[in-house]
């Protein structure tokens, strides 16, 4: 666990620098005492929480969410004239979707199959040998889907 742990933060550290924005979707860390520690450990200044399963302590508390530059359970967001839903959970269809907006989503850990039929998509790390995906890497996944979608 700690050699993961230790992985993911390198590879976020690698991608992300510390004026970037970075959407943290949900499970920042599964031990209350080393909330802080990982927090800190990463570069980025300006991380933005979507709330996961495993978030209730940061919910609860505030200094922990002050460790944030925000904290919530689900963000619509625009990069690039491109709209875009955060949650933790996968939806099958979201604010926007038949305007071919994004859904991009955690908690899965790969386990749901990819629909090619809608813009959503898994980003946890677990799913991408432990690293984060940048905009540019999302949308040429995206790009992949097809014309076809979002006509829901």
């Amino acid at each position: 666990v700690g050699e993961m742990n230790q992985t993911i933060i390198d590879n976020v550290n690698a991608k992300v620098g510390p004026g970037d924005v970075l959407w943290y979707l949900g499970d920042f860390c599964f031990n209350i005492k080393r909330y802080e520690e990982f927090r800190r450990a990463i570069r980025c200044e300006n991380i933005h929480l979507i709330y996961g399963n495993h978030d209730e302590a940061i919910q609860k508390s505030s200094y922990l969410q002050d460790l944030f530059s925000s904290c919530q359970n689900l963000a619509e967001i625009q990069v690039l004239n491109q709209r875009i839903v955060l949650c933790h959970w996968a939806m099958r269809t979201w604010n926007k979707a038949s305007k071919k907006s994004w859904m991009l989503y955690g908690h899965s850990h790969g386990n749901l199959p990819d629909d090619p039929n809608l813009l959503s998509f898994d980003v946890g790390v677990d799913c991408h040998k432990f690293q984060p995906l940048g905009f540019d890497d999302v949308r040429k996944i995206m790009s992949r889907k097809g014309d076809h979608v979002g006509s829901i």
